[in-house]
């Protein structure tokens, strides 16, 4: 990686590492600006070698430890910043417990690596990194961990109290105002990333590195599930088609009148209300798109 040939396609850093494993560990860890990502709470894992002498690729992840992320701290400069700047790559510019090896820093040298990491970025905000995508999923799981929360600050009792981080901003006081706090952060840390993500997008094809249907078994992504008292899904559609849905149970009886909306090109986001006296138990969704169908077991 540090060798004078390093962007060399045949025999640099690509033929040992998995580009877009690191991509994604970049975007996740950079839109959380999360402070350890970097420097210790982090893991890489190699494939095997096949039988053919073709070389397991090194792999960034999985992500994990985001307790001092998604929020402005007392650490660093780099994580001060309330107007959401500020690249948490960048952490050995801090003094710091642990140095990062600089990986992320040495790869953004390569000028092919910058572009491909700017043009699968924008790509991915137009689905999955949407803030009506994410926003959405927020909104879900607020409402489905709705009885948990209210029974974990009345066992805990530390609503509006700090508990740990060096948080800038003074505690939330409710819950609502810690799922609006988070929303905020993500708006102007996402509005800061646009701004300032590293490549161009010159000679970028979103056709090309639009991975959103091949990353799943389907292009079709229920939540929550379990569910309460809706139920959302987004679908992904190459062109123009009309969406059906409907919502049977266990014996084969639908329980909803059938949705159907036309779908646009693109990620399609769809709330699907439930009755209120819907009885506990499993349910089967079946979605239609074109001449395509998909059913999801559901919890209620």
């Amino acid at each position: 990686m540090y060798g004078p040939n390093f962007t060399d396609t045949s025999n640099g850093y690509r033929k040992y590492i998995s580009e877009r494993s690191f991509m994604d560990y970049f975007y996740v860890n950079e839109l959380a600006r999360n402070v350890d990502g970097y420097k210790k709470s982090c893991y890489y894992y190699k494939e095997k070698d096949d039988s053919a002498g073709n070389i397991g690729k090194l792999k960034a992840g999985p992500v994990w430890d985001f307790d001092w992320a998604w929020k402005d701290i007392w650490d660093c400069s780099i994580f001060q910043a309330t107007d959401g700047s500020g690249w948490s790559h960048h952490i050995n510019d801090c003094s710091t417990d642990n140095y990062s090896p600089g990986w992320m820093i040495r790869f953004l040298q390569d000028t092919t690596f910058a572009n491909e990491l700017n043009c699968r970025w924008f790509d991915l905000r137009r689905n999955i990194l949407d803030t009506t995508y994410m926003f959405h999923y927020i909104d879900s799981m607020t409402a489905y961990l709705n009885e948990a929360q209210q029974r974990h600050y009345a066992y805990w009792g530390h609503m509006g109290a700090a508990t740990g981080t060096p948080e800038i901003q003074g505690p939330r006081q409710t819950y609502q105002q810690e799922i609006d706090s988070l929303k905020s952060w993500i708006t102007r840390r996402i509005v800061w990333m646009d701004a300032n993500m590293p490549g161009t997008l010159n000679g970028c094809s979103f056709t090309s590195v639009n991975e959103l249907p091949a990353q799943n078994t389907t292009p079709v992504n229920t939540y929550p599930n379990p569910f309460t008292n809706e139920i959302n899904f987004s679908i992904y559609q190459d062109r123009p088609e009309n969406i059906s849905v409907t919502l049977m149970n266990a014996l084969g009886q639908e329980v909803i009148t059938p949705l159907s909306i036309r779908g646009n090109t693109g990620t399609n986001y769809v709330n699907v209300p439930l009755p209120e006296d819907l009885a506990e138990g499993i349910y089967v969704m079946r979605i239609q798109s074109g001449n395509r169908v998909w059913t999801q077991t559901m919890v209620h």
